[in-house]
């Protein structure tokens, strides 16, 4: 106690003299090193707050100057005049026509096993017209008179390997074609959803797709053998695909069938 009272100091306050203990003054020393913590918080805090502000701010203008952007783009976009579609002429028709008749007429050299298939050259003929032609008022499946095979045999038909496509080809690259007896029927038909930017355009056209039907009636491959403007394609095959058929009959058995699906895309007035 003795070692206690000789630390202690004393202080007069007007006529009083009070004794000021050891543990005050560590106490003092205490208080000015949380007074200067808290004095380095504030500060830190208002610098953070300065460059918070700066952030937000080049956020800010970021989004404006994005927002003006997208203003200019569709601005543009509805400024566009509509793209003209060119019918398509009998030239054009001519061209289809002769396509795909060089790829059905492969038959005339086609393996001895396929010999006994009967072709009327004429049947053919008049079909593939009425394929190339458009019909004006309404879309409707055109008749279907090949069928496919990349085999040795006409029985390997049934074989579900090696589909068409493979490489980026052409269905015509990889298959030969012959005239079946019995040609797919469509049991479900799928209209193509129209494409937004060609509705807003204005824009009207056709597509004709080739397609490969399997032997449950499924649309395994599907390729755009005709169009009047790209911007159709995409949903004309995702159409396609929706498609499911009553399979094509060869010797009574079922078989891959080539069939010509054409799709009209028209606004409503």
């Amino acid at each position: 106690m003795k070692g206690k009272e000789k630390k202690q100091e004393e202080i007069i306050v007007g006529k009083r003299k009070i004794v000021l203990p050891q543990w005050e003054e560590e106490k003092g020393s205490k208080r000015r090193i949380s007074l200067l913590l808290i004095i380095a918080l504030i500060v830190h805090i208002a610098i953070g707050s300065f460059m918070g502000a700066g952030f937000v701010k080049k956020a800010i203008e970021e989004a404006k100057l994005k927002e003006i952007k997208l203003l200019e783009e569709k601005s543009d976009f509805l400024n566009k005049k509509p793209m003209e579609i060119q019918p398509i002429q009998q030239e054009q028709r001519k061209e289809i026509k002769q396509e795909l008749l060089k790829e059905l007429m492969k038959q005339k050299n086609i393996l001895p096993e396929q010999k006994n298939v009967k072709v009327d050259e004429k049947s053919i003929q008049e079909n593939l017209e009425s394929q190339a032609k458009f019909d004006e008022t309404k879309d409707e499946n055109a008749d279907v008179v090949v069928g496919i095979t990349n085999q040795k045999d006409l029985s390997d038909l049934l074989s579900t390997e090696a589909l068409p496509g493979v490489g980026g080809g052409s269905i015509g690259e990889y298959y030969e074609f012959f005239k079946v007896e019995v040609k797919p029927e469509p049991i479900k038909t799928v209209l193509p959803e129209y494409p937004e930017v060609a509705r807003k355009a204005g824009l009207e056209g056709r597509v004709t797709v080739a397609a490969i039907v399997d032997e449950n009636g499924n649309v395994v491959y599907a390729e755009i053998v005709s169009s009047t403007n790209k911007v159709f394609e995409e949903a004309a095959l995702k159409a396609a695909y929706q498609y499911k058929f009553k399979p094509g009959m060869m010797k009574d058995k079922k078989v891959k069938v080539r069939v010509i699906i054409p799709f009209a895309f028209k606004l409503q007035n």
